[in-house]
Formats: C-alpha cells, sequence, structure tokens
C-alpha cells in the first residue's frame, strides 16, 4: 500500500447550532474517550470529512456509494484517474469533452 505525502493543511471556521454540535458530539462511539462536547463534534467532523474525500479518492469504497447516496453521482464526471496511483480517482484537472476549454 502507498502512502501518500501529508499535505498542507488549510484552517476552516464552521459556524453551527448549538444542537447540531450536541448530535455530532454523540457520534464519537462508544469506546472513543470522552473529550468535551465541543471537542467530540470536532473529531466527528473531521472523520466524516476525510470519509467523504476516501469517497470520492477511491471508486468502489463504501464511502464513495454513501456519497452518492447523499450527492448522487454526478459528482463522478469531475473526477479522473489520478495517473500516480491508477487505483484512485482526483478532481479532474481538465475539461471533460464539450465542456469549456475551446475557443
Amino acid at each position: 500500500m502507498t502512502t501518500r505525502p501529508k499535505a498542507p493543511t488549510v484552517p476552516i471556521t464552521l459556524e453551527l447550532e448549538e444542537d447540531v454540535i450536541e448530535l455530532l458530539a454523540a457520534l464519537r462511539g462508544p469506546f472513543a474517550e470522552d473529550r468535551g462536547q465541543l471537542e467530540n463534534a470536532r473529531r466527528a467532523l473531521l472523520h466524516l470529512v476525510y470519509s467523504a474525500a476516501d469517497g470520492m479518492r477511491r471508486p468502489g469504497s463504501w464511502e464513495r456509494g454513501w456519497l452518492v447516496q447523499a450527492f448522487g453521482d454526478d459528482f463522478t464526471e469531475r473526477l479522473e484517474r489520478d495517473p500516480a496511483d491508477t487505483r484512485h480517482q482526483r478532481p479532474r484537472r481538465s475539461p471533460p469533452a464539450g465542456e469549456g476549454g475551446g475557443a
């Protein structure tokens, strides 16, 4: 299994309603240490985000099916095979045939 180099991170700020934070914090699972509501919600969000990224990256993964249920499958048109790892996909770097790019 190849290991991807760690990409630089970009900070993102979210404002969520308190009841949403409470619900996300409950996702921490029965074996995870309780680190307080805000930290538990942050960790749950990170897990969801990385699962979504895995679904975008890996066709055939359970996460891909989850994304298709949530968003439909139109997003697959905006992906292409990753030349660095042909088992993975990445965002399309050039427009699909018939979209933009023409003069």
